[in-house]
Formats: C-alpha cells, structure tokens, sequence
C-alpha cells in the first residue's frame, strides 16, 4: 500500500463512513475540485461532506457559518478527531485570532478547517489572508454551512452565497477559475 492510501484510510478510520448518496456525491464532487449542493436536514451529516475533504488533503477549507455555536461544536468535533479547526469570528480572543492568522500566513499551515460567519468573510483583511492562501494553492474549497433560507431569516442566502461567490471569481485554481465551492443548506419550517 502507498504512503497516500495509507494515509486516506487514517483519515477515514477518524468519521463515521458516508452512507447517504448525497453524502457521498458531494465528498467525491469535492475531491476532484467540482462544485456541490447538499441538502439535508440537521444531524443528517452535511458537515462530513466537507470535513472528510479538508482532512484528506493539504490545505484550508473555510465553512461558512452564521452560527457561532455551530461553529465551536464542530470546531470542538474535530479538535476530538485530531483534525486541527480553528474559529475565526468576534467571540474569540484577539491574540487567539491572531495565532490562527499566522498559522495560515505560515508555509504549511496546521489549520484544515476555518470557520468564518458571512461578516468576518466579507471583511477586507479576511479576503486578503484567504486571496494569498489562493495563491499559494492552499485554499482548498469554501463551504457554506446553515444557511437560512426564510425570508425573514437573519442572514439570507443571497448575502451568504454573494460573499462567496465574490471570494470565487478573483481565485484562480489549477482546476480553473473558481475554488470548488460546497453550498450546504438545511430546510427551515
């Protein structure tokens, strides 16, 4: 067995296996660089369709979230999993912050999953930090996390799905243009 086997097969033995085809269409969309949609309510495993990616290859994924809490428990999930996330948002201590930008400034960063909520994507200094790591070819994919979709709701889609797609089309990737992006919603109501 090759070194690279070997270690997905570590990688897999650390999440329960897919074993909805959603699941497993988006993590194979994911992997191969192409965009994905996953649709599935909460507990339904959305989050394995971009943790398993990030963990299996070099590079950050960032995910998206409105939810800090949501944040901090899949951030928790992973630190379980020896897997190394990071939440960059408002509620964390600025020399923390900090110590994450500069692990992701670093040549090799330890960082495999960066939790942002649509404001702290949409601020100058993130674009910046993620266009270099674009640049170095480690900005691996976007995935965006419990979306609301009510009308009502405190951050729509659009807003979400705009910050996105403008983070995509100034990237440039061997695949081509746009950093394969993973829109993952759940049904309100």
């Amino acid at each position: 067995m090759n070194h690279q086997a070997a270690g997905s097969l570590v990688v897999m033995s650390k999440f329960t296996p897919p074993t909805r085809k959603q699941q497993l269409e988006a993590i194979g969309a994911v992997l191969a660089g192409r965009d994905s949609f996953v649709g599935l309510r909460t507990g339904y495993g959305k989050s394995l369709c971009f943790q398993l990616p990030a963990a299996a290859r070099p590079g950050v994924t960032v995910v998206v979230t409105p939810l800090l809490a949501l944040a901090q428990d899949q951030c928790t999930d992973c630190d379980e999993r020896g897997i190394v996330a990071a939440k960059h948002t408002s509620d964390v201590d600025s020399a923390v912050r900090a110590g994450i930008v500069a692990d992701l400034e670093g040549d090799d960063p330890e960082t495999k999953l960066l939790y942002l909520t649509p404001e702290g994507l949409a601020k100058e200094e993130m674009q910046e930090l993620l266009s270099k790591l674009n640049a170095r070819r480690l900005l691996n994919a976007i995935a965006v996390d419990e979306v609301c979709v009510a009308p009502s709701a405190v951050h729509p889609l659009p807003a979400s799905a705009d910050l996105v797609l403008s983070t995509s089309e100034s990237a440039h990737t061997p695949a081509g243009p746009f950093l394969p992006c993973l829109l993952a919603l759940i049904r309100l109501g």
